[in-house]
């Protein structure tokens, strides 16, 4: 019934607005085709007035396209508030060249601003900030941590990382929910400014820089043989091999949770919007239990028993969701999740450092690391929405299974033909 009532809304307001486009289309050609400027008002007895028409005959417009803002709450409608706006502005105020040229580019950007081209262009930028963020906060931690402290603090990071991530989802869609996609906006830059503020609480005096990178702590340059040693040194085989490690694991987990999403709306017929929040509250609130758990774990029991169990937790979790026909698998499904993203938050950033540490490269090794999982996480769902495409949802789910288990096979291979991986998995007090 409200969705009926609005559609009609929407469709008024549409032919209020096509009525004063012919309007105004009409005065314009009389007054400057037919009759010549000003003989309109002469004609009608002096009581008319263009400029007083087309300003309110432009803020009718720009009222329809409020009031269809305040109906629609999408971020389409607010461009059109801005649009005609600007437009009436330049229509009505007779400015002069350089208002002119100022609001014409105001219009030009944001027609741009819709274009799909500067859509991706973001998400671009999104990513390519988001790929430099881990290895940032990585060697930021081991500068302040260093190498014994570093299991507990990214345990402390996953946490405080993943506690965020649930605050800002729930934050986002509560003021989504009130205010419309543009409020969800404004709750990201308010994550942004307090982040801002809180690295401009680090001091730079408190970092040990060559620390960071992963040189001795008496070594302030890395010498040619440590410069070389991420290629052709012990460590560059075990940096591979975590890489691929990572390839296969994200190849399997990153398309599950949308997969899981989709097969609960179309096998359910529930709301989509609340069962993926629910599935990221689940994940997340598992997440920041798992990461200090995980990093009290490292201390005593190494990073080996964390990696295994991160990697056996993924098939687990497919098969749950493959056979399991109910949408209370989301429980079990995203505790799962969690566990594995906890531990390997945990895991991937330490391990890298201990196979690298004197080299100087730690950083650049997380970033070979990373960028192997990159690969495996973009091809995830191509590979799990063929499946699901060709043979169903719960094929789909164990064929994402399946990933984790090459990886299993790789690591088992890569401990026991690498002696530098074997050792950077064990106590940390063994090393």
């Amino acid at each position: 019934m409200h969705s009926n009532f609005v559609k009609r809304l929407l469709k008024a307001a549409w032919v209020l607005e096509l009525v004063v486009a012919v309007l105004i289309l009409a005065v314009t050609l009389l007054e400057l085709f037919l009759l010549g400027e000003g003989t309109l008002s002469q004609v009608l007895g002096g009581s008319f007035s263009a400029d007083a028409f087309f300003a309110d005959a432009m803020t009718i417009v720009v009222g329809i396209e409020f009031v269809k803002m305040l109906m629609l709450h999408t971020p389409r409608a607010v461009t059109d508030v801005l649009l005609f706006a600007i437009a009436r502005q330049l229509v009505v105020n007779h400015s002069s060249a350089v208002d002119t040229l100022l609001g014409v580019a105001a219009l030009a950007l944001i027609f741009l601003c819709q274009h799909p081209l500067l859509v991706g262009g973001a998400q671009i930028v999104q990513a390519v900030c988001a790929a430099a963020m881990a290895p940032t906060i990585s060697g930021l931690t081991l500068g302040l941590a260093g190498q014994s402290h570093l299991p507990a603090q990214l345990g402390r990071n996953e946490a405080w990382n993943h506690a965020g991530n649930g605050l800002s989802a729930m934050l986002g869609g509560a003021i989504g929910y009130w205010y419309g996609v543009p409020g969800v906006f404004v709750v990201m830059s308010g994550m942004l400014l307090l982040s801002l503020y809180a690295l401009h609480g680090i001091a730079p005096r408190d970092i040990d820089h060559a620390q960071a990178r992963g040189l001795a702590p008496e070594a302030e340059h890395a010498t040619p043989a440590q410069r070389a040693a991420l290629w052709h040194g012990p460590a560059a085989l075990p940096v591979l091999c975590v890489g691929l490690v990572m390839l296969f694991f994200h190849l399997g987990n990153a398309h599950m949770l949308p997969l899981l999403g989709q097969s609960a709306v179309a096998r359910f017929a529930i709301n989509g919007a609340a069962y993926t929040a629910a599935t990221v509250v689940i994940a997340q609130g598992t997440m920041i239990l798992v990461a200090l758990w995980a990093a009290r774990l490292a201390r005593r029991r190494g990073y080996g028993i964390l990696l295994w169990c991160a990697l056996l937790a993924l098939p687990l979790r497919g098969c749950i969701a493959g056979f399991w026909h109910s949408p209370w698998s989301i429980i079990p499904v995203q505790m799962l999740d969690g566990v594995g993203a906890g531990i390997l938050g945990v895991v991937t950033p330490g391990l890298a450092a201990r196979l690298l540490n004197g080299t100087g490269h730690v950083n650049l090794g997380l970033g070979v690391i990373m960028t192997l999982q990159g690969i495996g996480a973009s091809c995830s769902a191509s590979y799990g929405g063929l499946v699901a495409h060709l043979l169903g949802y719960g094929p789909a789910f164990l064929a994402l299974a399946a990933a984790p288990c090459v990886a299993l096979g790789i690591l088992l291979a890569g401990v026991r033909r690498l002696p530098r991986l074997h050792h950077a998995l064990q106590p940390l007090e063994d090393g």
